[in-house]
């Protein structure tokens, strides 16, 4: 059997709890735990911005966030507080099949 090797994370990245309970609520049936996977993924791909995706609703209260996405789902993250290294997920946002978002802008 063939072993599978991951590709090693650029930086740490944290989900909060928040993000992990939004992703359940939001994602039924998504494994919370594959959040890294998905973000990890995005940034190695380029699909990160300090703009939302087009197709995005965010409320952009949170200035200071960058986002990153997948097909499925968007990221808001943004920097570890006191100057540690890597990135904390805040919350999850979940894409209509018609590519509009479920969060309402408030």
């Amino acid at each position: 059997m063939a072993t599978i090797h991951k590709p090693q994370p650029i930086m740490p990245i944290y989900v909060t709890e928040h993000a992990r309970r939004r992703a359940r609520e939001r994602c039924p049936g998504f494994k919370s735990a594959r959040i890294i996977d998905e973000v990890r993924a995005a940034m190695r791909e380029g699909r990160i911005s300090a703009d939302p995706p087009s197709g995005v609703a965010y409320d952009r209260r949170y200035a200071n966030v960058l986002f990153v996405w997948s097909e499925q789902r968007c990221y808001p993250i943004k920097p570890m507080p006191g100057g540690d290294n890597g990135f904390m997920v805040c919350t999850t946002v979940a894409r209509k099949a018609e590519g509009a978002l479920s969060r309402p802008t408030v």
